[in-house]
């Protein structure tokens, strides 16, 4: 907004900081804030149909109908409410409605255990707690406390009063009356708000502020604007991305407070995965992103890998360039133009091109990252603050030298920070903390030493008086000299590593001594060689006293605090006392091969590999080689949370400090079906139990999970939790496509327009056409950029060789396998049976559409797959849904690969069976299935097919007959792309895998493919289709296949029994592709065994490109996308056929090698 009548309306923000000596208040900043004629944008809310903007003088009628409820309360003027929500809208309201109905605030984690948060509500002697109907639980509220909630509510941030409180503890005096705090009981406008620090139930903390000393806290804006405009502009309204937690200080103050005191705007992402939050920068022009170091850290590794992917030349470029802008920055220089636009070009790819500040903040970043996100050309700085004092510092300066250097700035308050004899922070401000809540009173705050506060933070000053936070006091080791050795120094020192997910430095207690030891958590491609390499050439470059002497390898996520900061003494503790899982990795040759020798570490290294709970000579044993182990027996599993997030992590390949316990797998993870069936075969293999997934609910989070694994083992409380959850169940969560299934908002009426939930009279106005509308409208830029790669019309036979626009261009996207479509022989057999018959069968077979044709073809066909009978359907695709859908009874359960073809998928849709996927050729998981569920059915029927359509990888058959013969079920195999391309003579996995005639129950097959023409088949004994052709419904009631149809396919099989030179040249040219791609070091699936062979591109765009370009230059291959294969794995998929020729293979693959060098 920067025009002279946007000037005119706006209110200059710096007129708002030399205002600051006047408000005192909230009461002052909400009369400030929420005038009438403020209507700029205050809030950007993402809703099923977008985003919603609010503007400010929108928001008063929505506080005051939270307020009337909270009034209504009858609780005594101050009393302390508890506000448990995630980041959302919501909690804007309930924060100002609580305070204006004259109550003061307990900010609480809304991920916080049920005994912390009875903890902290005793201790604040809370009278109530608005809570997110997500995050409600009942059981942790004393009786002493109001339950107020949106459950059931039309609208997010209406309230009710869910619990009501015993009369006397409504009616008590609050502990700022209590304590003579309070200004005036009558008209009484919140004034304090209290922030918990991490810890166990007993070792959480409560801080009051007032609404003076956050007041305050802006006063710091006055420095900062004079050496920087990032962070307030005069007439321009910022927009910041909600993505910390407001019950934590630097989200409460650098978010919440500096936007609303500043009438800035707060956006809130769709979700809480880190993708999506860089999506909503990127479409909702996010102008500041204030968050902590891991997502830096995870950021700076994803476009590290992305540059990666150009190879190591394209690596070394990328280094230089960041290099070469640092150093013009330097002299305040820029890059060249074109320069410039390659790093212009990355931020916008990542943030969006809007964003001018990115700042971090609650925990030690590294200098790699700080370096390397500046030199991008991102404006990312290191800021200071604590529960107890607010925000101390951050650096402002334009200099890019002192933004990758560490520091977090100077003091805002001259002055007013030093350092004690051991080198510890003290600060002397006019924002700390008023007091402290204890055991339900408040203590007012009493700093020793003329005021100044002891911070536990120990940092350097340079000669500017600029801090670099070197880790906390209680965290110093002490060493053998009796030196102090600083963790957060070694960490600093050694950067952050590929191989470890996160890792932390730590002393434990060894004899008289306290050792230095690395705690690192495997990332899943872990390599020990490569990561001792690295490890040993960065602790040479230690001081010796401050190199570990031990690296343990952790077996658990390392947990992580609110401000997600390793939690050190947590850790020191669980190592010390025995229960935390970890083993060894050695640095030296000499360490490995004595604990190789000696049978005692041998038996400790395989127990610390297997066990969760060791006792502490089983440490001491880990930590020294002089002591005589003691090993415990493997402990049996228990149910746990958190081993359920880390095993969603594992699938979603994510770190499991990204997956909270409220996480729904679906709605909130985004994971796709695939995803789904992973997991469950995780669950049932790491807790040895049958899962019926259509007992899960619509919310598949951890804590659901648990309580079904506890209440399928007789737990009656977690049954008690499952009902209300299970109450809206109407199928398996699990089973429902990411993309089809309701979110939590959808599920409720206030998203829900009357018009979209009336009455449809026009199609337009549909969920699915909007849906397809708006996936279509995503689409057309690159449709109008790049052409649409979809619908070619090609007017010819598909051979090698097809007619497009009127010139002939190389085809490698049909299916023609075996060249029979178009071949002269099956032409002619398809005139005389049109001569014959005509061009339809003009009725259903069981009463007068029977041809002999047909039956000719069916026997052709069973002789051929070596069955006693087959059976013919006018669609491949109708053949599977009509059979699956129709095999099995209620009685009955369907095993079905998760790849499998979308017609299976719709035949499982209207089978009365149970069904369940198993991951992709998993036999291993598939045995579990059958073992623990085979005998509670009456058939069972297991799905797969012999080629699969996207990868072009192979069933192991044999494998699946060995099972069928151990458990007894019925084995199908979808033949359309195996048929005529596997085996000596095109017989497919039975030749392929010399199976015998009855190891495969049911072949399905198409007509379509390798025999030219158009339907589907199946094969196999005489009574099942003999059964079948009287009671298969797609058969039974659908016109007989086409006679024309029939001919060419009859022929087609009889040029296949005579002469398996067809099926030779198809699979000459399958190794001829695999050779010349691996040549060109293609990225493929493909094992080189099936005509499908997909080059992998990665990128969706790319691959409409590329496919585009390809056709441009005269080569016709289509690409693969999202959702029809998964994100990040965007492919052109070539399918090769016997009339293609070597040099047009060499041909295509060298115009693809040349289009992606050009890139």
């Amino acid at each position: 907004m920067s025009d002279c009548s946007d000037k005119d309306v706006m209110k200059n923000k710096f007129d708002i900081i030399k205002n600051l000596p006047k408000m005192h208040s909230f009461s002052d900043w909400y009369k400030q804030i929420y005038r009438p004629d403020n209507d700029l944008p205050a809030l950007d809310i993402p809703g099923p149909n977008g985003y919603r903007t609010m503007l400010y003088n929108e928001c008063p009628p929505i506080i005051e109908e939270v307020e009337a409820v909270l009034r209504q309360s009858g609780l005594a003027v101050g009393s302390y409410v508890g506000i448990k929500t995630a980041t959302s809208p919501q909690f804007v309201f309930w924060f100002w409605a609580a305070l204006k109905a004259g109550y003061n605030l307990l900010l609480l984690d809304p991920n916080a255990t049920e005994n912390q948060i009875r903890h902290l509500l005793t201790e604040a002697d809370a009278r109530a707690i608005i809570v997110d109907k997500d995050v409600l639980d009942p059981n942790e509220v004393p009786a002493t406390v109001q339950v107020y909630s949106n459950i059931d509510m039309e609208e997010p941030h209406s309230i009710r009063l869910l619990v009501e409180a015993t009369e006397k503890s409504k009616h008590a005096n609050s502990p700022m009356e209590r304590a003579g705090v309070l200004s005036s009981v009558e008209d009484y406008f919140g004034e304090y708000v209290v922030l918990g620090t991490s810890g166990t139930t007993g070792a959480a903390k409560l801080y009051v502020h007032s609404g003076a000393s956050l007041s305050n806290q802006f006063t710091a804006l006055a420095e900062i604007v004079k050496e920087t405009d990032r962070w307030l502009r005069p007439y321009e309204q910022e927009r910041s991305i909600a993505i910390l937690p407001f019950h934590h200080i630097l989200g409460f103050v650098v978010i919440f407070l500096l936007c609303q005191f500043f009438e800035q705007v707060i956006v809130f992402p769709k979700s809480k995965v880190p993708e999506t939050w860089l999506e909503t920068c990127r479409k909702r022009s996010v102008t500041q992103l204030i968050s902590v170091p891991l997502l830096w850290n995870h950021v700076a590794r994803g476009i590290k890998a992305k540059v990666k992917e150009g190879g190591e030349k394209q690596v070394a470029r990328f280094e230089k360039l960041i290099d070469w802008n640092i150093r013009l920055q330097t002299r305040g220089l820029s890059l060249p133009f074109f320069l410039n636009n390659i790093l212009k070009d990355v931020r916008s790819q990542v943030f969006g091109p809007e964003l001018r500040l990115c700042c971090t903040g609650g925990g030690r970043i590294s200098e790699d990252t700080l370096r390397y996100m500046n030199g991008i050309g991102f404006f990312l700085v290191n800021g200071y603050g604590l529960t107890e004092t607010g925000i101390i510092s951050v650096e402002r300066s334009k200099d890019i030298r002192r933004r990758i250097d560490g520091s977090v700035g100077s003091s805002f308050i001259a002055e007013g920070l030093r350092l004690n004899e051991d080198s510890e922070i003290e600060l002397l401000t006019g924002y700390l903390h008023v007091g402290v809540l204890r055991e339900g009173e408040f203590i007012p705050a009493n700093f020793s030493n003329n005021n100044w506060f002891r911070t536990g933070d120990v940092a350097d000053l340079d000669e500017n008086g600029r801090v670099f936070i070197r880790g906390r006091l209680k965290d110093v080791i002490i060493g053998a000299s009796g030196e102090n050795i600083n963790p957060d120094d070694i960490e600093y020192e050694l950067g952050s590593f590929d191989f470890f997910k996160n890792y932390t430095i730590l002393g434990i207690q060894q004899g008289d001594d306290e050792k230095v030891i690395m705690l690192g958590e495997p990332s899943d491609t872990f390599d020990e060689h490569t990561a001792l390499t690295h490890l040993r050439e960065k602790f040479a470059k230690l001081n010796f006293t401050s190199r570990p002497s031990k690296i343990l390898l952790s077996e658990e996520p390392l947990p992580l605090s609110a401000a997600l900061k390793v939690r050190r003494n947590y850790l020191r503790e669980k190592i010390m006392d025995g229960t935390w899982p970890q083993r060894e990795l050695h640095l030296s040759e000499s360490a490995r091969e004595k604990a190789a020798t000696e049978s005692a570490h041998i038996e400790a290294e395989e127990e610390l590999k297997e066990t969760k709970l060791m006792d502490k000579k089983v440490i001491d044993s880990a930590l020294t080689s002089d002591k005589e182990e003691t090993v415990e027996k493997k402990q049996p599993r228990e149910i746990s949370v958190d081993r359920i997030r880390e095993l969603m992590g594992e699938v979603l390949l994510r770190p499991v400090e990204e997956i909270s316990a409220r996480d729904d797998f679906i709605h909130d993870l985004e994971a796709d079906s695939l995803q789904a069936v992973s997991l469950l075969a995780a669950l049932e293999d790491e807790y040895e139990v049958t899962i019926d997934e259509e007992k899960f609910s619509n919310r598949l989070t951890a804590e659901v999970i648990a309580d079904l694994l506890r209440a399928h083992l007789g737990d009656g409380q977690a049954q008690e939790n499952l009902n209300e959850v299970q109450q809206d169940t109407h199928e398996p969560a699990a089973f429902v496509a990411s993309d089809s299934m309701p979110s939590r908002s959808d599920s409720s009426a206030d998203l829900l327009t009357s018009e979209e939930s009336g009455r449809m009279d026009s199609f337009e106005k549909t969920r699915e056409f909007k849906a397809f509308a708006q996936r279509e409208r995503s689409l057309m830029p690159i449709v109008e950029a790049l052409g649409n790669p979809y619908f070619i019309a090609h007017d010819s036979p598909l051979l090698d060789v097809s007619q497009n626009q009127g010139r002939e261009v190389l085809n490698f996207g049909s299916y023609n396998y075996l060249a029979m479509s178009g071949d002269p022989e099956v032409n002619q057999a398809a005139t005389e049976a049109l001569l014959k018959y005509g061009t339809s069968a003009s009725g259903s077979r069981i009463l007068a559409g029977e041809k002999s044709i047909h039956k000719e073809l069916e026997q052709a066909i069973a002789r051929w797959k070596h069955t006693e009978d087959a059976l013919v359907l006018v669609s491949g695709h109708a053949t599977n849904v009509s059979f699956v859908g129709n095999f099995c009874n209620q009685h009955d359960l369907i095993l079905y690969d998760v790849l499998s073809h979308n017609s299976i998928s719709q035949g499982l849709e209207i089978s009365p069976a149970a069904s369940r996927a198993f991951p992709h050729n998993d036999m291993t998981v598939l045995e579990g299935i059958l073992e623990r569920r085979r005998d509670d059915y009456e058939k069972v029927l297991v799905i797969v097919e012999g080629a699969y359509s996207m990868d072009g990888d192979v069933a192991p058959v044999p494998e699946l007959v060995a099972l069928k013969k151990k458990y007894g079920f019925f084995l199908m195999v979808d033949e359309a792309h195996s048929a005529g391309v596997l085996g000596e003579h095109g017989g497919g996995v039975d030749e392929y895998f010399n199976l015998e005639p009855n190891d495969i129950d049911i072949k399905m097959g198409t007509l379509s493919k390798t025999l030219g023409t158009c339907g589907g088949y199946l094969a196999g004994s005489a009574a099942l289709i003999n059964y079948l052709r009287y009671n298969l419904p797609g058969f039974v009631f659908s016109v007989g296949l086409s006679p024309v149809l029939a001919g060419a396919a009859l022929k087609a099989v009889e040029i296949i029994e005579r002469d398996n030179s067809r099926v030779k040249a198809l699979q000459r040219n399958i190794d001829v592709f695999m050779r010349e791609a691996k040549i060109r070091a293609f990225d493929t699936p493909a094992s080189g065994e099936t005509a499908i062979i997909p080059i992998v591109i990665g990128d969706d765009v790319k691959a409409f490109k590329l496919s585009m370009q390809m056709l441009e230059n005269g080569v016709f291959v289509p690409p693969a996308v999202y959702p029809a294969v998964p994100r990040g794995q965007a492919r052109l998929r070539f399918c090769l056929t016997s009339a293609h020729k070597e040099e047009q293979i060499v041909e295509a693959l060298d115009l693809l090698e040349k289009l992606i060098m050009a890139k």
